[in-house]
């Protein structure tokens, strides 16, 4: 019998750098998730100039950023503290996505641990306006249920108070202003939440949601003088809409209807102001409202602005701004006078932007007559020949492709790639009935959308449908899977990273916390097992006949790495021609800058070796 290969394991210290190939795009570095300090003094944000993402602050007038951290995990979030310097920021380890919360001195000189339980996860969702509290959830006591406590600014976990104890996947969201009561959120599904209201003193719980079928309350905060809520939420239309709460006559009031999802908002108590991003068609509009009037804010439409975060006087607006041809950076931004200035300007290697492709939107018919809109890259090379194609497909399944920086596509496309991106049904920002088409034994005919999508592009210019590789992470790895399995005639190639192999053992093994709402999406193990052997790629091996790529980390927790192993274990005893990276140090997707220099050339060589004429 003959021996088989095992996966390529890939330790600390290995580096494949060659100039001038696709590490010098891995290269180009991000910055992102910008705040105020507390104090108003300097923008905090995250950029992975050291290789994973680190805490940086720099004046709001621009200068030299400031390394606050030096680590090899990456920081997942920064807040500043109201009236202070000092910063409160998040990092898990090796990826595995169990947040500690840190604070770090405003010059960086000190870093104490606020939390110090590696098997559990903390998620700050609150600091009161005084600076004096925060509100934070945690799955401690079970690895399951996140429970709210309460911890004054300055002391460790050890000395929280346990304000009230939930089951399922709690958030505390907003404190009032007396620090009486706290907004807290929970979702039962991705896309089904429900506000309450949490009294500090009673542990009184008062439901301000109650609805009907699922609906989103996103980014809610205090608002006015009554203390009502302000949020993005779906309760009764298609769209996520701007709506307030009114707390006398606790009723919802939807305030701006624009046919396309609200997917930021960010509110300024101080000043009564807030602003707020509408996703258009996967372009970010930044509008301001203040005094009554609703204003927008030009210059930033041809990209997607990722965060926003008022300055504590409420005269600047930080926020996050990137394209298809412009890397993350940090812009301060002075409503006023709409004066915009980029705070920073993350290396871009040595590459020249000018040369990077926009894309373009276009849509085609599914199986069944719906019109599914696409982002498509073509390469600038010029030649007679057509092109392969690379379909890249989003994770999720409710999350969105928009036309943002990724470098890897640069990359292909500077190869003679085409790239050729779907929202297929199930995506979000088209509305809730298009992020429904997919659920639970609507499961496939999302697949039969990439089917489309091949015949679609058969009938382009310059476009080899023959040549056509499917590349994907997370759920994008499922339909990576799934495509391979369900029409193993259409593709050349697969790059399945952290994806979903069998619907069954991912449920049953996904992190605890997650299960219910990840059901609400796929189904249930109760009653839909047979269902999930039924669709599952594992159960389809002997159909494939494409090359594969899989690619793993091992304290992946969402979608553990036996998801992996089940398919390249298969597909070895097949003796059918498959590759697998699995990075000892990563979770749920490759990170680390030393792992993406290795992961990334290797899928350029798969792809390339496979779409080759």
């Amino acid at each position: 019998m003959k021996k088989q290969h095992p996966a390529q394991h890939i330790q600390e210290g290995e580096i494949l750098l060659q100039e001038g190939t696709i590490e010098q795009f891995l290269r180009i570095r991000q910055a992102f998730g910008a705040r105020f300090t507390g104090d108003g003094g300097h923008v905090a944000f995250l950029m992975n100039l050291t290789g994973t993402a680190q805490v940086y602050r720099i004046q709001p007038e621009g200068g030299w950023p400031e390394l606050l951290t030096d680590s090899e995990n990456r920081v997942m979030e920064v807040w500043g503290i109201p009236h202070s310097s000092h910063l409160i920021f998040a990092m898990d380890e090796g990826g595995n996505e169990n947040a500690q919360l840190y604070m770090v001195e405003g010059n960086g000189k000190g870093i104490t641990a606020i939390t110090d339980n590696p098997q559990a996860m903390y998620s700050l969702g609150a600091i009161s306006a005084d600076g004096r509290w925060m509100a934070i959830a945690t799955n401690a006591r079970n690895g399951q249920d996140y429970d709210i406590c309460l911890l004054e600014t300055g002391q460790t976990f050890a000395e929280a108070k346990l304000v009230h104890k939930n089951q399922g996947w709690w958030r505390a969201l907003d404190f009032s202003q007396d620090n009486r009561r706290l907004l807290v959120v929970t979702h039962t599904a991705n896309v089904n939440h429900d506000l309450y209201e949490l009294d500090l003193e009673t542990g009184a719980l008062d439901h301000l949601t109650p609805h009907h079928g699922q609906a989103q309350y996103l980014f809610a905060r205090y608002w006015g003088p009554e203390e009502d809520i302000l949020m993005a939420t779906d309760e009764d239309t298609e769209f996520l809409e701007l709506a307030q709460w009114r707390r006398k006559s606790r009723t919802l009031e939807h305030l701006a209807s624009e046919n396309h999802d609200l997917d930021l908002l960010e509110v300024d108590r101080i000043s009564q102001q807030y602003a707020y991003c509408v996703n258009q068609e996967g372009y970010s509009a930044l509008y301001i409202h203040r005094n009554g009037s609703t204003r927008h804010i030009a210059g930033l439409d041809d990209g997607v602005i990722a965060s926003l975060a008022w300055s504590p006087d409420g005269s600047r607006l930080a926020l996050t701004y990137h394209s298809a041809t412009k890397n993350p950076n940090v812009y301060c931004l002075w409503p006023e006078t709409s004066k915009l200035v980029a705070l920073t300007h993350a290396p871009q290697a040595g590459l020249d932007f000018s040369r990077f492709i926009r894309p373009e939107l276009r849509a085609f018919p599914s199986f069944d007559g719906l019109s599914i809109p696409v982002w498509l890259y073509r390469p600038q090379r010029a030649s007679a020949e057509q092109v392969p194609v690379v379909i890249s497909v989003h994770g999720g399944p409710e999350s969105q492709e928009r036309p943002g920086f990724n470098p890897v596509f640069q990359y292909l496309l500077g190869q003679g790639f085409a790239i050729a991106a779907p929202n297929v049904r199930g995506s979000s920002g088209y509305g809730k009935s298009y992020v429904h088409l997919d659920d639970v034994r609507l499961r496939m005919n999302s697949v039969r959308d990439l089917a489309a999508l091949v015949a679609w592009i058969h009938d382009q210019p310059g476009l080899d449908s023959s040549r056509t590789a499917l590349m994907g992470g997370s759920y994008g790895g499922f339909m990576v899977l799934a495509g391979l399995t369900s029409f193993p005639e259409l593709f050349a190639a697969g790059v399945d990273i952290v994806g979903i192999a069998n619907l069954e053992t991912f449920l049953e093994n996904t992190s605890p916390y997650r299960r219910q709402l990840r059901e609400a999406e796929y189904g249930s193990l109760a009653e839909d097992r047979e269902f999930f052997r039924e669709i599952s790629p594992v159960h389809h091996i002997d159909k494939i006949q494409a090359p594969l790529l899989v690619v793993h980390g091992r304290n992946d927790p969402r979608v553990p790495v036996g998801e992996a192993e089940q398919m390249v274990q298969k597909l070895q005893a097949r003796k059918h021609p498959v590759e697998y990276l699995l990075f000892d140090d990563e979770g749920h997707g490759v990170v680390k800058l030393k792992n993406r220099l290795i992961l990334y050339p290797q899928i350029a060589a798969f792809l390339e070796q496979h779409l080759s004429n």
